[in-house]
């Protein structure tokens, strides 16, 4: 079967069915669709033999270095040959289309059409372009993709003067690794050397040559010391193989089988994560165990992010993401102006099975949790088994070792003790949900109608559920079988997938706490360095300064709808705070002490709207009825929702030490309901906010209390907004819009309060960090890139005590000190 063909002497290669030119970068995509539609298999194949030729373009880069030249003395039979063009008699110009040509002469050449609009009509004279021009391209689309004309009556190989000994066919095939394959495209020879076109030969085959070696992974030398490859071995185990391709196989799924499956596996994760719902303590604690008989502190905290895996379906290209970062919506909701992030997501207590029975139940408090499909409980029973795999010799011949030797890999080498213990700690995670799980409903089909040329429709799902581990006691009560599943393969000492991860994530964490990490920031004058990125601090202090105006624009003509100078003053000597005041929806604005000096300030804003004319014609409806325009009011939260994001921004950028995103999310501009905490004060006329959760917090459970002033420029957008705009808002949108009250300051309000609080999420934090940094730096920094260089940009220019400092650090000192006993060296 021939796949690909040289494209002549240009270093590309032509896909037989198509006729057009494709990238080895874009082999898997190009032919997993139609016409194509082969196997994974098989497009690993074809990837693997173009991987060891030499002289071909490979990737966009490596194609910024082709020239296409406007016209050839032959054409390449490989090609797709057009005899449609049209061509310019003044210029090589070539094009398919009248209009085009016609605009090229009128352009360029300052042709006028004699034929003028009405009358009658008349041919058009001086007709001076040509006709019938047969042209090829060499892609379809994008980059290099223009027209060049060509000769129809000779093709390539006939064109050469050594000729006589080329094969009848032109194609080559990238079936067999042996040695009739060619090693490098053929290039003809055209007469004395250009020293530039030879030097750019030798240099584009030894950058090739570098690139084949990173692909393939290399075993460990002896002088090369690193403890932590010596107790994976994955260099010696992955010895041979192709990095990309083992990289590409975690991606993402490339079928809509594998996708579905993905899907399925998402939401097994979920529901057995709700499974510790009907868990009581002593079912928590026995999941915390690491070891036999083991007492531990802490029960099990079964907290994990929900829709992870389905989030990572979405196969957006992050590339052209930033490339069109800039020119993206502000708004993540197009088709409606409220989104209930919580509406998909089932209630589980009406569920019954198909005996009418209500499943699993609580004992106590009733609770309830959702039944799994029948492919959930064969991807459950598939799992297990993996977890219940021993191996006395090699731990290589347990698979989920395997798979997880792959998930080690980068694109320049492997993944060190400082991020693999993290993948280690997922994982193990997921598995003790899916043992809760299973302790609780342990009849599972096996999975053995799950091959590769399933549909999921085709599965033979019928069946009756049959015992997984045959040696099960199904009389015990769930928590005695979660103890005898636990003592069996979650635990350290039982050979298992699970002892060898635990004891791994011991290892590194201890080996990421003991070793010096790599420093990446660097400065040359005052723009400092970090990785990729590069920035001075007059472009920083510019973008700061932009952005502070930027708010200030938004806050006064789209919320407030006045000037600078009909606003009321703020003022700061006369406002007081007393931040152990806990009273249900207070603030300091709320503080008997302080005197603003207007009456009724909550209805500024109201008063601004009912009493202009053209803003009450604008947000007033005439008539009975709801007497507000929603329209309007739907326009107004989303210009208070560009206002919010901004100010989070600047919050980031200028609270000190930057918290990380759970920290800033959990602002609470008045007291909660609840927990009677708040989070912003005022003290001495500045604003500042306390932040008490922090990313240890799950393992340590203390709070840690930081305190982050903010500039007197930043703290005036954030006191006009909860002075004027805030009490205005919570009334109109819990009244007229029907949202219910959230308390927290970086709400999003074009989204519905739910549980889930209704906030600016982690996710859209890093979007709009990019977004703005992209429009006032020039550059899409992310939050935690911004928060390294501010660690640097403060070592730099601060005294000793006031340096922020590396809570990276601190987290893994923490972790240590709450994970199981580390191993010895």
């Amino acid at each position: 079967m021939v796949i690909l063909s040289p494209v002549g002497d240009t270093g590309l290669l032509a896909c037989t069915k198509c006729k057009y030119s494709i990238l080895p970068t874009r082999i898997s995509s190009h032919f997993k669709g139609s016409p194509h539609q082969l196997s994974p298999n098989e497009r690993r194949k074809v990837a693997e033999d173009i991987s060891i030729i030499s002289g071909i373009f490979r990737d966009l880069e490596d194609l910024e270095k082709l020239r296409i030249p406007s016209s050839f003395p032959y054409f390449f039979p490989e090609l797709v040959l057009f005899s449609d063009g049209l061509a310019c008699q003044d210029c090589p110009y070539i094009t398919r289309g009248s209009k085009q040509i016609i605009d090229h002469y009128t352009k360029i050449h300052s042709w006028e059409n004699p034929r003028k609009k009405g009358g009658k009509q008349r041919k058009i004279k001086n007709f001076s372009w040509k006709s019938n021009i047969s042209y090829q391209r060499f892609f379809p689309s994008g980059q290099k993709s223009s027209l060049f004309r060509v000769n129809p009556n000779r093709a390539f190989y006939e064109a050469s003067p050594e000729e006589e000994g080329a094969p009848e066919s032109s194609e080559t095939q990238f079936e067999d690794l042996d040695e009739n394959r060619p090693q490098e495209i053929p290039i003809r020879n055209q007469g004395p050397i250009d020293p530039d076109i030879e030097w750019t030969r030798l240099d584009s085959n030894f950058e090739d040559f570098k690139k084949r070696e990173i692909r393939k992974i290399q075993k460990n030398l002896l002088d090369d010391v690193s403890p932590w490859l010596e107790r994976t071995r994955w260099a010696e185990y992955l010895s041979g193989l192709d990095r990309s391709i083992l990289l590409g196989l975690i991606d993402g799924p490339d079928t809509s089988l594998l996708r579905r499956i993905w899907l399925d596996f998402d939401n097994l994760v979920e529901k057995s994560q709700k499974t510790l719902r009907i868990v009581g303590l002593f079912g928590r604690f026995e999941l915390a165990r690491t070891e036999k008989n083991q007492v531990r502190a802490r029960p099990f905290r079964g907290y994990q992010d929900p829709g992870r895996i389905s989030r990572a379906l979405e196969f957006e290209d992050p590339e052209e993401n930033l490339e069109n970062l800039e020119k993206s919506t502000i708004f993540e909701d197009s088709s409606s102006d409220f989104h209930d992030e919580d509406e998909d997501e089932e209630e589980v207590e009406e569920d019954e099975d198909e005996a009418g029975k209500t499943i699993i139940r609580g004992p106590r408090y009733s609770r309830k949790v959702s039944r799994l499909s029948r492919i959930e409980k064969a991807l459950l029973s598939f799992l297990l088994s993996l977890l219940d795999r021993k191996s006395d010799e090699d731990e290589y011949e347990l698979p989920l070792v395997d798979a997880l030797a792959v998930l080690g890999l980068e694109e320049n080498g492997f993944r060190g003790p400082d991020s693999y213990p993290s993948i280690l700690s997922s994982i193990l995670k997921i598995s003790k949900f899916f043992v809760l799980r299973f302790a609780f409903e342990p009849r599972l089909e096996y999975p053995s109608d799950l091959d590769s040329d399933s549909n999921i429709s085709d599965l033979d799902l019928s069946r009756e559920p049959v015992l997984l581990f045959s040696d099960l006691d199904l009389s015990e009560k769930p928590l005695e079988r979660l103890t005898t599943l636990i003592d069996r393969f979650l635990i350290r000492g039982t050979k298992t997938t699970m002892a060898w991860l635990l004891d791994l994530r011991s290892y590194g964490l201890k080996i990421a706490r003991n070793s010096t990490s790599p420093g990446y920031i660097d400065w040359s004058g005052e723009t400092i360095l970090y990785k990729d990125i590069s920035f001075s601090l007059s472009n920083f202090r510019s973008f700061l300064f932009g952005l502070i105006e930027s708010t200030r624009d938004i806050l006064f003509t789209e919320l407030l709808f006045s000037s600078v100078n009909n606003i009321p003053e703020i003022p700061w000597s006369r406002i007081f705070d007393n931040p152990v005041d806990n009273a249900g929806f207070s603030n300091f604005l709320a503080n008997p002490r302080s005197d603003f000096g207007l009456e009724n300030s909550d209805r500024w804003l109201y008063n601004r709207i009912s009493e202009n004319s053209s803003l009450s014609s604008r947000f007033f409806l005439s008539g009975p009825g709801n007497p507000w325009n929603k329209k309007e009011l739907f326009e107004y939260t989303r210009s208070l929702r560009v206002f919010l994001e901004k100010l989070l921004v600047l919050f980031l950028i200028s609270g000190g030490q930057p918290p990380r995103a759970p920290e800033l999310l959990s602002l609470r501009s008045t007291n909660s309901t609840t927990t009677g905490l708040r989070n912003i004060f005022i003290e001495g006329g500045y604003v500042y906010f306390v932040t008490y959760y922090y990313k240890g917090y799950t393992l340590s459970e203390s709070t840690r209390i930081i305190y982050r002033y903010l500039p007197r420029e930043i703290g005036e957008l954030l006191v006009y907004y909860l002075w004027l705009i805030y009490p205005f808002y919570t009334r109109v949108s819990y009244t007229v819009l029907g949202k219910p009250y959230n308390d927290y300051l970086f709400e999003n309000p074009t989204r519905k309060a739910t549980s889930k609080g209704g906030r600016i999420t982690p996710e859209r934090l890093r979007t709009i960090f990019r977004r703005e940094s992209l429009a006032g730096l020039g550059l899409a920094l992310n939050s935690s890139a911004y928060r390294h260089n501010s660690i640097g940009i403060s070592r730099r220019f601060l005294s000793k005590k006031l340096r922020f400092q590396d809570e990276d650090l601190e987290e893994v000192e923490e972790d240590l000190d709450s994970s199981e006993a580390i191993l010895d060296l």
